[in-house]
């Protein structure tokens, strides 16, 4: 044993040149899994914020993922609470907690080498095991951003704060304004919102994470300082989604949900009756020009 460090949901050991955190059982239930093993020469990041009057503290270990994206670390007490490389801690153990931090930050190398696969599936297994439950599906990475959208990718969805979306026909693409307003078409308007794309319509220079699936579309802007993090996040959103498109995880996909009910409102083009309504008030708002709003107006009405 080199490091080892108790917080208050659990504790956090470096043995053989391996992260180890076990998680108590109040915490297993939040996080999915018992514990989590993470080699040293995968970790990218280590946060340690000390515990106030408020809130406790809290440790959380960021790493490389088999496609070179970096996994998301906590940034709240509340999110440490619930994320499996994050351990709580008060303040008598503070100490132990930032030498074991300390000297995890001090192993970090030039070349940072992917975490095994292995490693990150046997974390989902560990909970099913010990109480029988069906295992969560764990957040691989995320991005937030500079206009606030936090989009986070699970092993089997990709979420924002409000909507939850299966892998399977999802494309991420990370492009510019005008690349975003020359690609737009009215589903795709609807999808993003109104008030949505017209602030981004209006907006140059800027670059646009944009995930698209059968039925949504999310756009999060990428600030310049941003970009090779937006490409790392649009790289591990394609390499997931085309994993779930393979024979196998659609046949598997197939047999376990019921097919959806066509629309009772929709028309031969696919748009509802809300949606051709929606199509007047971008235009009345100045978002489409009369030209969009003649040829949105004749595909809704099948012309």
């Amino acid at each position: 044993m080199i490091m080892k460090a108790e917080g208050t949901n659990g504790t956090i050991a470096v043995e053989n040149d391996e992260i180890v955190i076990h998680h108590d059982k109040g915490s297993a239930k939040l996080t999915g899994a018992e514990y989590a093993k993470i080699p040293l020469y995968s970790v990218s990041s280590v946060k340690v914020t000390d515990p106030t009057f408020m809130s406790r503290g809290f440790l959380s270990i960021g790493f490389m993922l088999s496609d070179g994206s970096t996994s998301e670390i906590a940034e709240t007490p509340i999110k440490a609470a619930m994320h499996v490389y994050s351990l709580l801690f008060k303040p008598k153990q503070k100490d132990s907690i930032h030498a074991v931090a300390e000297y995890i930050e001090s192993s970090i190398g030039d070349e940072i080498r992917p975490m095994p696969e292995h490693l990150r599936l046997e974390i989902n297994t560990t909970l099913q095991q010990a109480s029988g439950t069906a295992p969560s599906d764990p957040l691989v990475t995320s991005f937030k951003g500079e206009d606030g959208l936090r989009i986070s990718l699970h092993q089997q969805s990709i979420r924002t704060k409000q909507e939850s979306k299966p892998l399977s026909g999802v494309s991420a693409r990370l492009e510019t304004g005008q690349d975003l307003e020359s690609r737009a078409t009215i589903t795709r308007l609807i999808a993003i919102g109104l008030f949505a794309f017209a602030a981004k319509k209006k907006t140059g220079g800027e670059k646009y994470v944009t995930i698209e699936g059968p039925d949504f579309a999310w756009v999060a802007e990428a600030g310049r300082k941003q970009v090779k993090e937006a490409m790392k996040f649009v790289t591990a959103v394609n390499n997931a989604a085309r994993s779930s498109d393979s024979p196998s995880a659609q046949f598997e996909e197939q047999s376990t949900i019921a097919p959806k009910m066509p629309t009772a409102e929709a028309n031969s083009t696919g748009l509802r009756t809300d949606d051709i309504v929606k199509i007047a008030q971008l235009h009345e708002q100045g978002i489409l020009t009369d030209e969009e709003f003649s040829a949105a107006k004749k595909k809704a009405l099948g012309i």
